[in-house]
């Protein structure tokens, strides 16, 4: 097989952000660097976090500084495309760094589209991560579809996080089955450890954490908390995250005079999601789309019952006999989570349940698996420019175009930066992390870490 040495993986999403997305990125970080492969992370500026910092067990970190999109567009949670001008900067890193394989992940990522280009141009293997579900009917989901489709085509390698998100990549992006493998989420059972349910059993307390956005239903979650506690009244919430939705669960807590009743946490570091999920009965997820959900999983491994939305491949993550599936309508998933309480069936052998999700799921079985297909695909011939160029062709007559002119002119900047600057007058940076941070393997914490300065 091809050997892989040096992974360069590009998003937008990562450390410190919060999120599904950035949990996998990080722990699929450790786990590459606990099997003797170097990791450079690419990603945009956060704040004063800007340039070179080394996460836990020597992942390096790349904070660009690179504008952002406006926040009429994204929230300022993209880059802004910068069409040449991060080309000289890309080049010089994947050339210090020895860069064997770029993988990219999630698809409203510019970042990671543009160092997909750039990858292809200068010859460097590719990788995408899909880690979302989109339709086919809204604007904006047609315009993610053909931005993927043209974007993704070319690269070597593509991963989805569960037999549902693999269909539905499939089918947007109009990609040959065979080329799209499935690296299914997992969770680190070291940290999300099993506890009995609290000792206060006269009030039942249902836990809800996530982003407070219209996507993970913060909306539903509002019309079911109102239904639930008329009918129990010893049922209370607590709901960790924040995001521009809060307002909405905090307008259904002064309607219904909820105060004491509803506690919002804000924002809650991945260090504490533990301890928060442990500090209640049951966990609840009300999200309308998501390809795997993480939250669910690490409830589990916590040793909490889910009420959930059966909705994309959240069926795929548990078994019934963890979780108790609802429609996203609020009087079906309050009449569910109301029977759930009412029949106690929330009570269960925790550590059952912990057990299930340590043997089921695993960052090190789904990076090696992911590794397997990097050094198989490295194996066969590269494309060749007019292979690439033919594949281009084929998004029509007027955006083939654009894109092979922009290609050809990538190339041609490529060749210019070659004479200006050879790659090997490029030096090569050193692995300082190899002996100071690389822990034995098989012993590293995998799926958290922090920065230094």
């Amino acid at each position: 097989m091809g050997k892989v040495n040096t992974v360069c993986i590009a998003s937008d999403c990562f450390c410190p952000d919060a999120g599904g997305v950035e949990n996998h990125i990080m722990a699929v970080a450790q786990c590459l660097r606990e099997m003797g492969k170097r990791v450079v992370v690419l990603t945009r500026y956060r704040g004063e976090r800007v340039g070179v910092r080394y996460m836990l067990n020597g992942v390096k970190v790349y904070y660009l500084p690179l504008p952002p999109m406006p926040d009429v567009f994204s929230s300022g949670r993209v880059t802004l495309p910068t069409m040449t001008s991060f080309f000289p900067l890309f080049r010089d890193i994947v050339l210090r760094e020895g860069v064997d394989m770029v993988h990219a992940h999630q698809a409203f990522s510019t970042l990671g589209y543009e160092c997909l280009l750039f990858s292809q141009v200068l010859g460097i293997r590719t990788a995408f991560t899909d880690h979302s579900l989109f339709g086919f009917e809204d604007g904006s989901a047609l315009m993610m579809n053909r931005i993927m489709e043209m974007l993704v085509s070319n690269a070597d390698a593509i991963f989805c996080v569960s037999r549902v998100g693999r269909e539905n990549t499939v089918l947007r992006g109009r990609l040959p089955a065979a080329k799209v493998s499935v690296m299914p989420n997992a969770v680190d059972a070291t940290a999300f450890r099993p506890s009995p349910l609290p000792a206060q059993q006269e009030r039942i307390v249902v836990v809800a954490i996530g982003r407070l956005v219209l996507r993970k239903g913060v909306d539903l979650l509002a019309r079911i908390i109102p239904i639930v506690c008329a009918r129990l009244p010893h049922v209370d919430f607590v709901i960790g995250g924040d995001g521009p939705r809060r307002v909405v669960v905090e307008e259904m807590r002064d309607r219904y005079n909820l105060h004491e009743r509803v506690r919002l946490l804000g924002k809650v570091e991945h260090h504490d999601v533990p301890a928060t999920i442990r500090s209640g009965h049951i966990f609840l997820n009300c999200s309308f789309t998501e390809a795997f959900c993480i939250a669910v999983l690490e409830a589990v491994s916590c040793g909490r019952v889910v009420v959930t939305t059966d909705v994309g491949g959240v069926a795929e993550v548990l078994p019934p006999t963890f979780a108790y599936y609802s429609q996203p309508d609020p009087e079906e998933m309050a009449a569910v989570l109301v029977e759930v309480v009412e029949k106690e069936k929330y009570k269960v052998d925790v550590d059952a349940l912990h057990g299930f999700v340590a043997s089921s799921y695993s960052w090190r079985r789904s990076t090696a698996d992911m590794v397997d297909v990097y050094e198989k695909v490295c194996e066969d011939m590269p494309k060749r420019w007019k292979d690439k160029a033919n594949i281009m062709a084929g998004y029509g007559p007027i955006i083939g175009f654009i894109f092979i002119l922009a290609f050809s002119l990538l190339s041609l900047l490529s060749l210019l930066l070659s004479h200006l600057r050879p790659a090997m007058e490029v030096g090569r940076s050193i692995d300082i992390a190899e002996e100071r941070w690389i822990e034995k393997r098989g012993k590293g914490k995998v799926g958290g870490g922090t920065a230094t300065t």
